[in-house]
């Protein structure tokens, strides 16, 4: 017995699939508050709204600070990194250099790694031409550190590594009370004997 009668094939096996499709809708919506109870229960959900809690919270964008460690034999040093969080409140270059210039994060810390950046110095401004940084410190940048006396060449290479390291900024220019900083002299106390 023939249902279909002299229909096409092709048309017979478009109704089979339709009827099929309608059925598979049917079963999934009548399931649809066993479904909601399930995930419910298994608490998933709860999961999911703390994934996405967890993933808002940690937009805030990652640096990379670069922080000396001092040779135990020698007057070297090398840098060690470490790659955190920090809130961007005015822009990126003054967030990095704020970073910079406070407390050391636990892990370099553990390290042994030090800041020849003198405690106390405050970023007074900052600007980029190209891949030139003009930064403005605050009068502390010049104090001398255990680290670093007659010279400023080892924080302003710190600096400059870490503008380097997450800007790509090739050159920096060190500006205390309005006067230009000649970082790369390695005797300053001799200097300013001579001048006073």
């Amino acid at each position: 017995m023939n249902l279909f009668g002299n229909t096409p094939k092709g048309l017979v096996y478009l109704i089979l699939s339709l009827i099929v499709v309608i059925l598979l809708i049917l079963s999934v919506l009548l399931s649809l508050p066993r479904i909601r109870t399930s995930i419910e229960h298994s608490g998933v959900v709860s999961v999911l709204e703390e994934h996405l809690s967890d993933t808002s919270r940690s937009q805030e964008p990652l640096y990379t600070l670069l922080y000396p460690i001092m040779s135990s034999t020698e007057d070297t040093y090398r840098y060690t990194s470490a790659t955190i969080p920090l809130e961007t409140v005015v822009s990126p270059y003054h967030t990095l250099l704020e970073g910079l210039m406070i407390a050391l994060p636990p892990g370099p810390l553990l390290q042994g790694a030090v800041s020849f950046i003198p405690e106390g110095t405050r970023l007074e401004g900052f600007t980029r031409r190209k891949d030139i940084a003009y930064i403005a410190l605050s009068p502390e940048f010049l104090d001398e550190s255990e680290f670093e006396q007659c010279s400023y060449a080892r924080r302003a290479d710190q600096v400059q590594r870490n503008l380097e390291e997450n800007f790509g900024i090739t050159k920096v220019v060190f500006i205390v009370r309005g006067i230009i900083v000649d970082t790369s002299q390695t005797d300053v106390c001799l200097i300013e004997d001579v001048e006073n």
